[in-house]
């Protein structure tokens, strides 16, 4: 990983002058992006814990994933100007309301949060017992215990995907009504259910991503008198939000903390270099099948279960290997190291078209985020801020995965748009029903 250290912050450089002042906001994808990635590349390139060594192909192909990923930003900064120049005459005699319809959203909300409160039965038994949140972790990732087909299908296609969906949800609710609301306290205790049933902690990494960009989309003096009134709530969330976090952490690890943080912000390259030359050694080009998973799956699952058939074979082997990646513990450094996961969005583009696939899929990656930016800074929309948190939520966990090869990530999308509603007017409004 050395050889990509420097020209990453030459990049990084580059990117951080020619970008327009309007664009320097700590929330921007590219910046944001590199910074990320020069930091897993440092971390990789210490091979502390005798991590594995990545090997320069690997390495190069990681570094032209984000040139190409830097080149669609700049590209689309220069259409997205000269677009919005040649029809701001056209956007100052209408403008948006935003609202949402609280009644259907908490209802939802409770479905999910009598789902992860039954779930976490079984979790909680385990800890009463002397159980370990590793051990939880480990038996949440067994999806052979779940046998009734309509489970299988309410987690993945509804209390999945809007829990993802509401986590944002709440987080605008917050900061628009200015205080604590029912949709915030309720996204607490789903979250910690969530945390006690499966082990995780992403949901805690995603809220708190959330109300840091948020929080400066809405950065201004409102938003400072609403920290001055709200410190001591807002600090014992805090609290307990990192001592939970430290909690699971300690509870899930046999080694030291700091060692364990190392290798999930390290490993990544390592992964990358194995998987992809697993691909090679089996012959496997996905050809959009690895990356566009999350838009197939659902597809395919309705059709299958509808007429009673299995799925196509293309798919089938796509499918396998990404499951394979998940179940699958490999060696990361010398010893009795082993990860699975966290192969990086990277490997889902290599495994459908290799060199190319990546240089192109960081190409359409990157035009999706850009754009998205862009209109955010434009609009102020609040509909497009929740969009535009979830693809920030993909692209700091880019070091796991790529996320819309996850079907849950897809149709939370879906949701956002169902349930944050707009209409014009000519008059700026932001309010909640």
């Amino acid at each position: 990983m050395n050889t990509i250290l420097f020209p990453l912050l030459t990049l990084l450089a580059v990117s951080v002058f020619l970008q327009p002042k309007r664009y320097r906001v700590g929330y921007n994808p590219l910046i944001s992006f590199l910074v990320i990635w020069l930091l897993i590349s440092f971390l990789s390139s210490l091979r502390l814990f005798n991590l594995f060594d990545v090997s320069t192909t690997a390495a190069r192909m990681i570094l032209y994933g984000l040139i190409s990923f830097s080149v669609a930003y700049y590209i689309c900064l220069i259409a997205f100007d000269f677009l919005s120049s040649r029809m701001q005459q056209n956007t100052n005699s209408r403008r948006t309301i935003v609202y949402f319809n609280e009644s259907i959203i908490c209802f939802f909300a409770i479905i999910c949060l009598v789902y992860y409160i039954l779930s976490s039965f079984r979790s909680i038994t385990s800890l009463l017992h002397g159980g370990s949140f590793e051990m939880i972790r480990g038996m949440a990732q067994s999806n052979g215990k779940i046998s009734n087909q309509f489970i299988i299908f309410l987690y993945n296609f509804f209390i999945l995907p809007f829990s993802y969906a509401f986590e944002i949800i709440a987080v605008l609710d917050y900061w628009m009504k200015r205080r604590i609301g029912k949709l915030f306290l309720l996204n607490l205790l789903i979250m910690l259910f969530r945390m006690v049933s499966d082990g995780g902690r992403t949901t805690l990494f995603d809220f708190i991503i959330y109300m840091m960009i948020a929080g400066h989309f809405f950065i201004g003096k409102q938003v400072r008198e609403i920290f001055n009134k709200q410190r001591v709530k807002l600090l014992a969330l805090l609290f307990l939000g990192v001592g939970v976090l430290t909690l699971i952490t300690l509870s899930r690890s046999s080694y030291s903390v700091f060692r364990q943080l190392y290798f999930y912000f390290s490993m990544s390259p390592v992964m990358f270099n194995y998987w992809t030359e697993y691909v090679d050694s089996i012959g496997f080009t996905g050809n959009g099948i690895v990356s566009l998973n999350g838009f197939i799956f659902p597809v395919l699952f309705v059709l299958k279960n509808l007429v009673n058939t299995t799925y196509p074979s293309f798919f089938q082997n796509g499918y396998d290997l990404i499951a394979l990646t998940d179940s699958q513990w490999i060696n990361i450094a010398r010893g009795k190291t082993n990860a699975n996961a966290y192969v990086s969005t990277f490997w889902f583009f290599y495994a459908d078209g290799k060199l190319i696939g990546i240089i192109i899929g960081m190409f359409l990656y990157g035009i999706v985020a850009a754009l998205t930016f862009m209109l955010l800074q434009k609009t102020r929309s609040i509909r497009v801020l929740a969009i535009y948190l979830l693809i920030m939520q993909g692209l700091v966990f880019s070091f796991i995965r790529f996320p819309f090869a996850k079907s849950y990530y897809v149709l939370a999308f879906i949701f956002i748009l169902l349930l944050i509603k707009q209409k014009k007017t000519r008059r700026t409004i932001s309010r909640i029903n």
